[in-house]
């Protein structure tokens, strides 16, 4: 939504904007049980590279369909157009955006600490990690979803010059 004011040399503008998003997860992937891809980083050969069983790029899923995920996103804005003269105009403003991280409704969800090598699941869900999960890897609760960051500000300025009736030239910064 946007409100326009108009005062004399000034247009003001001031607006924002809410998005939810969601998505149901209901059916099993194609790499659920393991992608592995072999490019030749190791011998120069990706077929060598398979013989030795190391790939350069793993992937593995979880196996839980029927899952709702969702995101929210939000923002405000505030941009004024001042008309400096009858051939010049400048525009400037600022914009804020707040982008939450998608989460699971059901709150399993994992994260990975690469500093204590640790894997993160949400606190009380630790006991539904499958029992084949190797041992090896610790596991702790804490906070999966990253707190979103709240100093998304982003100013923007432009101008624009009009030479003559058949030629502007503009330039601007965001």
């Amino acid at each position: 939504d946007v409100c326009s004011s108009d005062l004399g040399k000034h247009v003001l503008k001031v607006g924002g904007d809410y998005r939810q998003f969601w998505k149901l997860l209901g059916s099993v992937s194609a790499t659920e049980y393991g992608y592995f891809s072999f490019n030749g980083l190791f011998t120069g050969q990706a077929f060598a590279d398979f013989l030795l069983g190391d790939p350069n790029n793993t992937q593995r899923l979880t196996p839980l369909i029927n899952r709702h995920v969702h995101q929210q996103q939000s923002g405000l804005f505030f941009a004024d157009t001042f008309k400096v003269t009858p051939k010049l105009t400048i525009d400037y403003g600022v914009r804020w955006d707040l982008y939450q991280s998608p989460t699971f409704d059901d709150g399993l969800m994992w994260n990975f600490d690469p500093t204590t090598g640790n894997v993160i699941v949400a606190p009380g869900t630790k006991g539904k990690v499958s029992p084949l999960y190797p041992s090896s890897i610790p596991i702790v609760e804490g906070q999966v979803v990253p707190n979103a960051k709240l100093t998304n500000i982003r100013p923007r300025i432009s101008a624009a010059y009009r030479l003559g009736d058949n030629m502007v030239i503009r330039g601007g910064y965001g």
